[in-house]
């Protein structure tokens, strides 16, 4: 195994990250949930007022050039928590040009204008960081031996920042602390204070189940 499919091997999880797998699912309807209580989408208050009843259809254009993603997160959420129609006209992935029609949602008007907030935070969100991920590993590769750009941080929004990352060309590294060991300065400090283990050496064959 080359070092570069070592690296892939240890820090790419998006294979994980889609609707295909449970956990990623719950992930991500727990988190759309969240956002439309957060947003009180059923006491919107401009639209009872305006009475907007009827059926409409909106659509969601780039504002810029970018990587899109969001794709998949929405095409299933849309269907298992509204009622919404929600045809993308793009992949995740795809490169747009900006004043690009990427996605139509049709369905009641009062629904869309309920969930346009959750749904445009979501995209923009994923598209935004899948952007600024390609043009850092873009900005790279002129270098001899570019490095991996990977998502080492854990987001209050986590598994689609993850994802976003994945899409735009980077790793995920862990998706969560179950993932694989990773020793940082704060365990090596409360190894050397609580059981005398003060190097690296030492802490990583504490670890090894092998050792």
């Amino acid at each position: 195994m080359t070092r570069r499919e070592a690296i892939f091997f240890h820090f790419q999880k998006a294979s994980e990250l889609t609707v295909a797998r449970a956990t990623y699912r719950e992930h991500i309807t727990e988190l759309f949930e969240w956002m439309l209580r957060a947003d009180r989408v059923d006491d919107d208050i401009t639209s009872l007022t305006l009475s907007l009843a009827g059926k409409g259809k909106a659509q969601i254009i780039s504002k810029q050039e970018g990587v899109i993603a969001g794709i998949e997160e929405l095409t299933f959420l849309l269907k298992k928590k509204t009622a919404l129609s929600f045809v993308p006209l793009v992949s995740d992935g795809a490169r747009v040009s900006k004043n690009t029609i990427v996605a139509e949602v049709s369905g009641d008007n009062t629904e869309i204008l309920a969930c346009e907030r959750t749904i445009l935070n979501i995209f923009g969100r994923m598209s935004g960081v899948a952007t600024e991920t390609d043009m850092l590993i873009a900005s790279l590769k002129q270098l001899p031996s570019a490095p991996e750009i990977a998502a080492i941080r854990k987001t209050p929004l986590m598994m689609i920042d993850k994802k976003a990352v994945a899409v735009g060309g980077g790793l995920t590294h862990r998706l969560n602390l179950s993932d694989s060991i990773l020793i940082k300065d704060n365990h090596l400090a409360m190894l050397q204070e609580n059981v005398q283990l003060g190097s690296l050496e030492e802490a990583t064959a504490e670890a090894d189940p092998a050792g």
